[in-house]
């Protein structure tokens, strides 16, 4: 009966041993299975956050472009509203150099002629004293030179 009682414990051992490598082997299974699960998840997640980088990168290149594009239109309308205004400013200090010679030409024809008249005046009052010295020298009556009708008619000729 001993020998049974071995035979018995040995086959009983054998299936716990067996028993207990299919449980090692299911577990290991289980395991292997939730690694490729977790891998496969990772993978996805990865591949997710890529794709979502690679947006990101696209709109962010797109918004810069946008942006560059925008701010080098915006440069060349500023630079040329700086070039029309100098230009207009160039114009206008041409314009005032031009006015400005001109009344220097007008003052100065002016002071001529005042200066004209002033000596014409002069020249003519002194003229008109002399004659009446004279007429009343030689004792004959004349009428002196119009100071203003002489100015007029020197102004015009």
């Amino acid at each position: 009966m001993l020998d049974h009682y071995a035979d018995y414990e040995a086959n009983q051992q054998a299936v716990f041993d067996l028993e207990l490598q299919q449980r090692v082997n299911v577990q290991k299974k289980e395991w292997d299975l939730r690694e490729q699960e977790l891998l496969d998840r990772r993978q996805e997640w990865e591949s997710r956050v890529a794709a979502m980088l690679k947006a990101g990168k696209r709109s962010w290149t797109d918004a810069e472009d946008r942006y560059l594009t925008e701010w080098r239109d915006w440069e060349r309308e500023f630079d040329r509203k700086i070039e029309d205004g100098n230009k207009e400013w160039d114009e206008r200090i041409a314009k005032h150099m031009a006015d400005r010679e001109q009344w220097e030409v007008d003052l100065k024809k002016k002071a001529s002629e005042a200066a004209s008249e002033a000596a014409l005046t002069e020249v003519l009052g002194g003229f008109n004293t002399q004659l009446q010295t004279l007429a009343s020298n030689a004792g004959i009556s004349m009428t002196p030179i119009n100071l203003n009708d002489a100015v007029e008619k020197a102004k015009s000729q």
